[in-house]
C-alpha cells in the first residue's frame, strides 16, 4: 500500500509527507522493507520528477525536496538522481554571467550532496570558465575602479574556493601588479599606492587568503 501511494499519488517536491509516512511506517515494515520501499519507490519516482524539472521556470529550490533523502539513502545511491540535475544545471548556465547572483544560491547546497569530486568537477567545468571571463574581462583602473566583477566571483569563495583562487592567480593578479607598477613608476603617491592595496586586500575573501 505505501508502495501504491509513492508511485501513484505522491508529489515528490512535498518531500515532508512522504518521510513522515516511511518514518510512521518503519515499525511495522522494518529497515530492510523500509529501505526497499525507497529504492524502489521513492528514487525511481524522485528521477522521473527530475526529469521534468526545469531550474530556469520551477521557483521551487530542487535542493529542498531533494536533499531531505540524504538521511535515507547513500549519496551513491542518490546520485542516479543527482546526475541529471547536474546536466540541467550545466545547459541552463550557458547563458549565465557571474554577475546574476541567482546560480550560487541554487547550486551551493549541492556542495556536500554529491559524491567526492563530482562537485568539484562540475565547479570546474561550468563555474570556473564563467568567472574567469569575468575577471578577465574587468577593467583594473585605480582612477575609476568598477569592483561588481571581482565582488561576484569573490562571492563563490566559500563554496568553489580553489576555483576561485585559480581564477584570481591567473586573470587577476599578473594585471593587478602591471597596474600598480605603472601607476608607481608615474609618480602615484605612497597614501595613494596603499589606500588601493588595502582596499583590494579588504575585498579578498578571508576564507582563500591563507
Amino acid at each position: 500500500r505505501v508502495q501504491r501511494a509513492i508511485a501513484n499519488e505522491w508529489d515528490p517536491r512535498d518531500c515532508d509527507a512522504a518521510v513522515a509516512l516511511l518514518a510512521s511506517c518503519e515499525g511495522v515494515l522494518g529497515d530492510l522493507d523500509a529501505a526497499a520501499v525507497v529504492h524502489a519507490g521513492i528514487l525511481p519516482r524522485l528521477a522521473r520528477t527530475v526529469n521534468e524539472w526545469d531550474p530556469q521556470t520551477d521557483p521551487v529550490p530542487i535542493h529542498t525536496w531533494i536533499h531531505p533523502w540524504l538521511t535515507r539513502v547513500s549519496p551513491e545511491s542518490l546520485d542516479a538522481v543527482a546526475a541529471p540535475v547536474r546536466a540541467k544545471f550545466a545547459a541552463a548556465l550557458a547563458a549565465w554571467h557571474p554577475l546574476d547572483p541567482s546560480a550560487l544560491a541554487i547550486i551551493a547546497p549541492w556542495a556536500r550532496a554529491m559524491l567526492p569530486g563530482a562537485f568539484d568537477r562540475f565547479i570546474a567545468t561550468h563555474i570556473e570558465p564563467k568567472l574567469a571571463a569575468c575577471i578577465a574581462a574587468m577593467p583594473i583602473d585605480p582612477a575609476a575602479q568598477d569592483t561588481a566583477p571581482f565582488l561576484a566571483v569573490a562571492a563563490w569563495a566559500d563554496v568553489a574556493g580553489a576555483s576561485v583562487v585559480r581564477v584570481l592567480e591567473r586573470e587577476f593578479f599578473p594585471r593587478w601588479l602591471s597596474v600598480a607598477s605603472r601607476w608607481t613608476r608615474a609618480g602615484a603617491s605612497y597614501d595613494e599606492i596603499v589606500a588601493w592595496y588595502n582596499g583590494w586586500r579588504d575585498l579578498i575573501p578571508v576564507s582563500i587568503v591563507d
